[in-house]
């Protein structure tokens, strides 16, 4: 099905329920205008290709990023998720920066291996051995 196909199915669907008024769907219309660096305002799909009588339509806008809208029948639902910053540019994040380099290992560094208890008790008294003298 072609996306202008499922924009106008979901336009009727609003119309023929009186769930939008003219100026709404007018509003809708005036969107399919604009466009952001050829991306169009809406992008729609089914939510299911294998059997399209139970598919529901999907229609996500791309000019207030995070406002969703979905219908099945004479029902549907709306949802707006997001900052309320209207989007005028396909936005892609900044690549985060290179890794930096491991830090070069030295003497002062280095960390040294633990004694064994034999050499511990040996450390410990030859200490006290220097305290007695």
């Amino acid at each position: 099905m072609e996306e202008q196909d499922l924009k106008n199915i979901v336009i009727g669907w609003f119309h023929s329920a009186d769930y939008a008024t003219e100026q709404e769907l007018r509003n809708i219309v005036i969107d399919a205008g604009e466009q952001i660096d050829r991306l169009p305002p809406w992008s729609s799909r089914l939510s299911s290709a294998l059997v399209p009588r139970f598919a529901v339509a999907y229609v996500r806008s791309n000019l207030w990023p995070g406002a969703h809208a979905y219908a099945r029948g004479r029902k549907f639902e709306n949802v707006y998720i997001g900052w309320g910053v209207k989007s005028d540019a396909a936005f892609s994040p900044a690549l985060p920066p290179d890794p930096q380099r491991e830090f070069p290992g030295g003497p002062e560094v280095t960390e040294e291996a633990d004694p064994t208890p034999q050499e511990e008790r040996a450390l410990r008294a030859a200490a006290e051995d220097e305290d007695e003298d």
